[in-house]
């Protein structure tokens, strides 16, 4: 995926694998970087599992950014995700 430079929404996951693949972070180094010992404890969660909001918090962080709630009209700039759940879309 490419950087989100319009209004598209992205789920939590989608906005995890862009970050990574923007970095060209692997599963394997980004579950290592969290201090997890397998890429199955990140992997799992694309599969299915959903994320909780501390979980993709915690992993927002540990890649450098973080969550801001912003009226849903305003503008997005470059690098900027709009949160959206999977019922939503």
């Amino acid at each position: 995926m490419s950087p989100n430079t319009t209004n598209t929404p992205f789920t939590p996951e989608q906005i995890i694998r862009t970050i990574l693949e923007q970095r060209g972070i692997a599963l394997t180094e980004f579950s290592y970087l969290l201090g997890y010992e397998h890429k199955t404890a990140v992997s799992s969660r694309f599969g299915g599992a959903k994320l909780s909001v501390d979980l993709f918090y915690r992993w927002l962080r540990a890649l450098g950014y973080e969550m801001v709630a912003t009226p849903k009209s305003s503008p997005m700039s470059e690098g900027e995700f709009r949160l959206v759940t999977e019922e939503d879309r």
